[in-house]
Formats: C-alpha cells, sequence, structure tokens
C-alpha cells in the first residue's frame, strides 16, 4: 500500500512551479536567459535556479536585486505568507 502524499508536499510542489513560471515570464519579458540573470546577479547559476525554482527563498536584499533586474516588485514575485521568512535581514 502506497503512503499518501501530505498535503503540505503538494503544497510545496504547487508554490514551486507557480514560482517557477513567474520567474520564466518575467526572463523572458526582460530578454535574459537565466545563465545571463545569474551572472548580472553576481550568483553561481546553480544557486539562481534553485531561487527561480522556488526550493531556496533568498534573503530580502536580493529579492529586492533580483526584482530590479527584472523590472518588477518583489512582492510581485514573492507573493503570500508562503515565502515570508522570520530570517530576512
Amino acid at each position: 500500500m502506497e503512503n499518501p502524499i501530505s498535503s503540505k508536499t503538494e503544497m510545496d510542489k504547487r508554490l514551486r512551479e507557480v514560482l517557477k513560471q513567474r520567474f520564466q515570464l518575467l526572463l523572458d519579458e526582460a530578454g535574459l536567459s537565466q545563465v545571463q540573470a545569474a551572472e548580472k546577479l553576481c550568483l553561481e547559476k546553480n544557486h539562481f535556479w534553485k531561487i527561480t525554482s522556488g526550493y531556496i527563498i533568498p534573503p530580502a536584499r536580493l529579492k529586492v536585486k533580483i526584482a530590479q533586474l527584472l523590472k518588477t516588485d518583489s512582492c510581485l514575485i514573492w507573493r503570500g505568507k508562503e515565502y515570508l521568512e522570520s530570517e530576512d535581514t
């Protein structure tokens, strides 16, 4: 008998997919690839991929820097209480 997938896991998966789609749209509008954006932000490509895929929620300063590069507001990328973190400084 299979173990049921927890609703939190399903929620995490859905949130990651939404975030990934948002980033792809914003990158396309900015005319940037993930590699180009990572280079402009001085981030490793793998680290930027983890951010755009929702596996890492960056600190507030990096959220703002990414949003500025993509010409949007960071709260439009990381919407909702799921993306708030207490250690933002």
